[in-house]
């Protein structure tokens, strides 16, 4: 523990194991509770002291309530009083709730908030005293109450959130609706909250003018869909039931939807395959390939699959890390490749290619990149060291992530890029492990575990301005990390790890947008003649607008086939339909 006086932060000692989960101020005197000795200790001004004989276990949470500083977590006694996960300190002793029988069938509770004056706990119980629940629980002054349903399968956060009660954690049910691991109670009912999917998404691609996402989900914005879904501009639909566990790449090949991944959850004893879309099934691409597929790329008109290395072996790379579909079967790209592949990208004619090699091609050994031009295999300059995760092509140049430190000679602190013949760094570089660059609005747009570039802070996004690297915009970025990117209809498609973005609740899925209201070109707040002449000027220079221009004009919000906005006159309609309406 550490306490800030305004300049430095001090010490404040104690032996508190294997940490704090919960601070909490109660009449004027600091407490704290988690998985130390006692559970639970106020500070004296110099020491911890343990609390009325603490808890003989752990605390998850503590919030004051009614006079009193509630605890919850997964302690059966408090004070040597049995109260079975969440107990009440009155100053001077504990306290049970109602007939002390707590939550059961084990105490385990990870949550505490209050709703509309009541306190509420969370966690994973099916009784709470003699009333029965699903993991959520009410105390209405006398007795502990059910919240509907309940949800499924635990609670790990509340909030009181715009009149509702916000649970998250691992819900997969939250009443009657699916959860999507986040839910909200308005008092009478269950209903899911912000768009998002159950898993997370790890590959988007543009199909055919539509939004294709695929990971490992079962359901998207509560619709069912196996891992792959496509969005039509109103609503997902989901694309059959692919014949993968998850999917890991995904690309468009000849027209189709390509995805590569494992056939069971099982990495350690399963088989790797690609599959396309044929419109109204999935087709498998002929046998199976020896390793993870980490990436899928069509160069020269060929699939492209890069491979990585079987789980449980992390010693023994493939021996075909790079293959082709040549039509009827897989076969190596070329010969003499021993490596591992995690990323692909097409550019200046070749394919590039990252990862961590043995070797690329007898007596050819680059550590981590090299390109391929059809023929052979040719070096970036001096390369890399380390392992690379991640390849982008924005500007016509080649932005690099991994775990890297040294690009071309120059330190690279994770990230670098290669312009067709030098490398350089960028700026301080990223902390973490940036896993897709894209291009939007004529920046480099980064996502991964990211977590600072120099004394600037980033969470999981960051934008390269030319000279550094900055948060996306001033709202907070992921409260994990993303995986995949793309740009539809004007906006930033981002999936991944996480339930947050910005303010939002968006589990594993969100988009990035214009701030200014559809059709208002001069974002003054209102739609005025102001407007018309460049809404006309944005439908005659359409292929040059900005990303965030384009989705404030295309009022109308249909694409091209690439996913790009369409601005035409449909769109100058609306605007005046918009604009003479009462």
């Amino acid at each position: 523990m550490f306490r800030w006086d305004g300049s430095a932060w001090h010490a404040m000692g104690g032996d508190l194991g294997t940490g704090v989960n919960a601070l909490a101020v109660h009449d004027g005197e600091l407490y704290i509770g988690g998985f130390f000795e006692s559970g639970m200790r106020r500070w004296n001004g110099s020491s911890w002291v343990t609390v009325g004989g603490g808890v003989d276990s752990g605390i998850e949470s503590l919030l004051v309530h009614d006079g009193k500083l509630v605890a919850a977590g997964y302690f059966a006694t408090a004070g040597g009083v049995t109260v079975n996960g969440v107990a009440a300190w009155d100053g001077t002793s504990w306290h049970g709730f109602g007939g002390g029988q707590g939550l059961g069938p084990s105490p385990a509770a990870g949550a505490l908030s209050t709703f509309g004056g009541d306190l509420i706990v969370g966690g994973y119980f099916t009784t709470a005293d003699q009333s029965t629940v699903q993991s959520i629980a009410r105390w209405n002054g006398t007795s502990w109450e059910p919240l509907g349903g309940g949800v499924s399968v635990s609670v790990g956060g509340l909030a009181e959130y715009d009149g509702e009660l916000v649970a998250v954690g691992m819900l997969l049910t939250a009443g009657d609706e699916l959860a999507n691991n986040v839910a909200a109670w308005d008092g009478d009912d269950w209903h899911t909250l912000g768009v998002g999917t159950n898993r997370p998404v790890d590959s988007l691609v543009i199909h055919e003018g539509r939004l294709v996402a695929a990971g490992s989900f079962t359901t998207i914005e509560g619709q069912s869909a196996e891992k792959v879904a496509r969005w039509d501009a109103e609503q997902w639909h989901e694309l059959g039931e692919p014949p993968v566990a998850t999917v890991t790449a995904m690309t468009i090949h000849a027209g189709r939807v390509a995805i590569g991944g494992p056939m069971t959850d099982a990495f350690d004893e399963t088989s790797f395959i690609v599959s396309e879309w044929n419109g109204s099934a999935w087709e498998i691409l002929g046998s199976t390939i020896e390793g993870p597929i980490n990436a899928l790329v069509v160069f020269e008109g060929d699939l492209i699959a890069g491979v990585g290395e079987q789980f449980g072996y992390f010693n023994e790379p493939p021996e075909n890390g790079i293959v082709r579909w040549a039509g009827t079967q897989w076969e190596p790209l070329s010969t003499g490749f021993v490596g591992t592949v995690n990323a692909m990208a097409v550019y200046q004619g070749s394919l590039a290619v990252g990862g961590q090699f043995e070797q690329v091609a007898e007596g050819f050994s680059p550590d981590s990149i090299a390109r391929w031009d059809g023929e052979a295999w040719q070096a970036l300059g001096t390369g890399t060291d380390g392992i690379v995760r991640s390849l982008g092509v924005v500007g016509g140049d080649l932005f690099v992530g991994g775990n890297i430190s040294m690009a071309g000679g120059s330190n690279a602190n994770g990230v670098a890029r290669w312009n067709g013949s030098a490398w350089s760094a960028l700026g301080a570089g990223l902390l973490g492990s940036p896993e897709a660059f894209i291009e939007y609005n004529g920046e480099a747009v980064a996502t991964g575990l990211l977590l600072s570039s120099g004394a600037i802070e980033l969470d999981g996004m960051a934008k390269w301005n030319g000279t550094e690297w900055l948060p996306l915009n001033e709202e907070p970025g992921l409260d994990l990390y993303g995986h995949a990117m793309a740009v539809y209809n004007g906006e930033l498609i981002l999936g991944g790890s996480f339930l947050t973005a910005g303010t939002q609740i968006s589990p594993f899925l969100a988009r990035f947008g214009a701030d200014c209201a559809s059709g208002d070109m001069d974002c003054n707040g209102a739609l005025e003649l102001a407007d018309v002449p460049l809404l006309v000027s944005a439908m005659l220079s359409a292929d040059s607008l900005s990303d965030d221009a384009g989705l404030v004009a295309n009022m109308n919000g249909d694409v091209t086939g690439a996913g790009a906005p369409r601005i035409d006159g449909a769109d100058l309609q609306l605007f005046v339909d918009a604009f003479v309406a009462p």
